[in-house]
């Protein structure tokens, strides 16, 4: 998910107009981020690519989640992009993870933990469980 970073002068809507000239690889790579990644435009994109080279990268956000995915999920998400089903890349993999956040029993999983509890696997932890349960989704889900 991209972290967007706003500069003080844009803030300020204070701003210097700067011209320049791209390759058509360059303007197709600025293109498909405004595409899949959220950005409004392109000098959003610009933008943040200059702030990261004087500025640094911003601390990371507590609620922004990096995700890599499987090369057929990111296909089969470029393509509910692509179709309209969702306005970009981080809206269809937060959906995604809601849906499947939703789909889960939470009762059952909060069964489990008890029972690794009382059969003294103190070793694995609630986070294992919740990672098994989430690992037996997606596989099924691959089916």
């Amino acid at each position: 998910m991209i972290v967007r970073q706003i500069s003080w002068g844009v803030l300020l809507n204070k701003v210097d107009k700067v011209t320049i000239r791209l390759t058509p690889q360059q303007a197709a790579a600025i293109d498909s981020l405004v595409e899949g990644e959220g950005f409004k435009n392109r000098s959003d994109v610009i933008r943040k690519a200059v702030d990261t080279l004087t500025i640094g990268e911003m601390p990371p956000d507590p609620n922004e989640v990096r995700v890599v995915l499987d090369d057929w999920v990111a296909m089969a998400l470029h393509g509910l992009v692509g179709i309209k089903r969702y306005q970009n890349m981080d809206t269809a993999v937060s959906e995604m993870l809601k849906q499947q956040l939703l789909s889960m029993n939470v009762d059952e999983i909060k069964a489990q933990i008890e029972w690794l509890a009382e059969w003294g696997e103190s070793m694995r932890t609630a986070k294992e469980v919740f990672d098994h349960e989430v690992k037996k989704v997606s596989d099924y889900v691959r089916k």
